[in-house]
């Protein structure tokens, strides 16, 4: 009796700290962005724009380097890091000819 009443505790103790530590969990922003030099992004423009709620959004864009691109991709970071972070998919992209706009989105 006195085991389970124990056990009962210990996991609901367990799942009010993963309540109350939820955002902490699920979240990770980092507010440095590194240089696109810094990752290994050549020719990047940055650019600043603001939502129709005015949050101010930050990113890079690419520009194709060929004929006048018919696709342009829109990348954002997700729930964790930052444009910086999709460096790699970047290059993927503008080395098959597409233009690509990494965005912030914290």
């Amino acid at each position: 009796m006195i085991l389970a009443a124990v056990s009962i505790a210990v996991i609901a103790a367990g799942l009010a700290l993963i309540w109350t530590l939820q955002r902490r969990l699920m979240y990770f922003p980092t507010g440095w962005v590194p240089t696109p030099g810094e990752i290994g992004l050549t020719d990047v423009e940055p650019v600043t724009f603001e939502t129709t709620d005015g949050i101010a959004l930050s990113g890079w864009f690419v520009a194709a380097s060929g004929p006048s691109p018919r696709v342009t991709v829109l990348v954002f970071n997700g729930n964790a890091g930052n444009r910086a972070h999709r460096g790699a998919l970047a290059t993927a992209f503008h080395r098959h000819g597409l233009q690509v706009l990494l965005v912030n989105t914290c």
